[in-house]
């Protein structure tokens, strides 16, 4: 049943990165902002889809309770990322930020796999990179 769960969690995986580079393009075609957001809205869902299933099968392999801590420190750094940003960068780009966000969570998780001192550093270095720049344009 584990190995079932698991190669379902791979497929699942691919086929929402594959929803979220549509979603990627797809806001440059959109005729009207309604449209863009609901696809910019959509790319969040997706995000936290895919770190969930990565960190399911994370688990599955490892057997460690240790990496749902790190799922939610992780979705807690992504949350007040994608949150506190444009609140402090009012003409930044919601794209951009998605962008980012994928690839902040992607990298998490790798280094989680690897080794979780690594991770454990990447979050604290993340999080005063985001305190640093949410707070410049205060300055």
């Amino acid at each position: 049943m584990e190995n079932i769960i698991k190669l379902a969690c791979k497929y699942l995986i691919l086929a929402a990165v594959v929803m979220y580079t549509i979603k990627c393009f797809s806001y440059f075609t959109a005729k009207d902002q309604e449209s863009r957001k609901r696809n910019l809205n959509y790319q969040i869902f997706l995000i936290f889809s895919i770190h969930l299933l990565c960190h399911v099968c994370l688990f599955l392999n490892t057997q460690d309770m240790e990496s749902w801590i790190y799922y939610l420190v992780e979705i807690g750094i992504t949350l007040l990322y994608v949150i506190i940003f444009p609140l402090c960068y009012k003409k930044a780009s919601r794209l951009l930020i998605n962008n980012i966000a994928f690839l902040m969570l992607l990298g998490y998780v790798m280094l989680t796999r690897l080794d979780k001192e690594a991770a454990r550093k990447q979050f604290i270095m993340a999080s005063a990179a985001l305190v640093i720049t949410a707070f410049i344009p205060l300055i």
